[in-house]
């Protein structure tokens, strides 16, 4: 068995969290929706909500499922360039975090979403207009190869 599911929707614009002209470094997650049967997301967060508020690992997103047998890794990635470049892994990757695998059992699993305030690759870049994240997932069966969902 060899699944994709999205842990999350659509890409969303990047924004300040200081309340002021200059840039504080933090920007705002969306809340997250699972678009696939079987997947939930469990201590989501609200619509613009500052990174700084779900960086600890007590209170980051986790995505769940209740499929049997099946591992599952999350990935969180910040691309530069546009909605359809984040869409697409097209644009500058600019930050990425991968979670898991973590291997589910009889019942269903869940594995932690990094939602951290990243440090951009490049260092100099702020997000802006054209930054976009997106969160998705890749599972497959347990005891099958990792490479292809890490």
């Amino acid at each position: 068995m060899s699944t994709s599911p999205e842990a999350a929707i659509t890409p969303t614009s990047q924004k300040n969290c200081d309340g002021f002209n200059t840039y504080s470094g933090e920007f705002l997650y969306q809340h997250l929706t699972s678009t696939t049967s079987g997947f939930s997301v469990n201590n989501n967060f609200e619509n613009g909500t500052c990174c700084a508020a779900v960086a600890s690992p007590n209170v980051q997103p986790v995505l769940v499922w209740t499929i049997a047998n099946i591992q599952c890794t999350t990935h969180v990635e910040i691309w530069d360039g546009g909605k359809d470049k984040c869409r697409d892994s097209t644009g500058t990757l600019l930050a990425s975090s991968v979670k898991g695998p973590v291997q589910g059992n009889g019942s269903g699993g869940q594995v932690v979403i990094d939602t951290q305030c990243f440090q951009f690759i490049n260092g100099n870049k702020t997000p802006g207009g054209d930054t976009f994240y997106k969160v998705f997932a890749k599972c497959n069966s347990v005891g099958a190869p990792t490479g292809c969902i890490t």
